[in-house]
């Protein structure tokens, strides 16, 4: 454990200390009298309808440090939920995922060019995380340089998730959820499936904060709605890459979006060569 992190534990141990809490049978209890850390709440489904409490912490998520902490141990947390489905128990958006890129890679798709097969994983990463069905963005792939040009992207991110946004929107989806695109060319030599499909992840899960920003996806418990908290004041406090490079990387609605997709590549490549051997 990070020093930064241990002192945000503490300080919100003691911060809790005086708080009275309810448990799920609604019976009064008081903080003091439970051995449950900060952490344990945010790890074990701990319940509490007492807003004092969590007003107290959605105050904290004000500073970037423990914001920041609390983003990363969401993005740990939906990686092990996507690893689970997709590895462990091969669940209902696993067997839906790997059907999809079945019928694609029968027809002779192209792994990396393919918008289908781009869309099916993205579909698959955002179900798995609670997103629901409608709520589920587009993805757009450039895959060429006159393309890249045409929409003036040349030297921008790889990738990037775009918010909502009626006036520009092309489609009635794109209004409403949003768009993830794929810029292939600017990938340059390090363009192979295990960083493509890296940074679709990455994108997938700032597809994921807006939904929790926007409540499209309910809080379960008491960790859920201290990460809706941190992503809604992270997309507040925002910081664009080409206003400060250095704060853009370091902020958590970017460092948890990086640690996703990295932590999640893997089981995406083993679902895709699964699909590919069955096809």
């Amino acid at each position: 454990m990070t020093k930064s992190r241990r002192m945000f534990m503490i300080y919100l141990e003691h911060m809790f200390s005086n708080y009275s809490v309810k448990d799920n049978n609604r019976a009064e209890e008081t903080a003091r009298n439970t051995e449950l850390s900060f952490a344990d709440k945010f790890t074990r489904g701990y319940q509490t309808r007492n807003r004092e409490e969590i007003e107290a912490v959605k105050a904290q998520m004000k500073h970037e440090i423990p914001r920041r902490e609390v983003m990363l141990f969401d993005s740990r947390k939906q990686t092990e939920k996507y690893q689970r489905e997709m590895t462990f128990e091969k669940g209902k958006v696993f067997r839906e995922t790997k059907e999809q890129l079945k019928e694609i890679f029968s027809e002779g798709a192209e792994l990396l060019y393919t918008r289908g097969i781009y869309q099916s994983v993205s579909d698959g990463i955002l179900k798995t995380l609670g997103v629901p069905e409608e709520n589920l963005p587009p993805v757009r792939i450039i895959s060429s340089e006159r393309e890249l040009q045409k929409f003036k992207f040349s030297g921008r991110p790889r990738g990037r998730f775009l918010e909502p946004d009626a006036k520009k929107a092309r489609n009635q989806l794109e209004k409403e959820n949003g768009r993830i695109d794929i810029f292939l060319p600017n990938f340059g030599e390090d363009l192979s499936p295990e960083v493509v499909f890296g940074t679709l992840a990455h994108e997938c899960f700032h597809a994921y904060q807006n939904s929790k920003v926007g409540q499209k996806i309910p809080p379960d418990d008491f960790g859920d709605a201290v990460a809706a908290a941190a992503y809604v004041r992270g997309k507040q406090e925002y910081v664009a890459a080409k206003r400060n490079h250095v704060s853009y990387e370091r902020q958590g609605y970017e460092v948890s979006a990086k640690e996703f997709g990295k932590n999640t590549v893997a089981t995406t490549m083993r679902v895709l060569n699964e699909a590919m051997r069955e096809a």
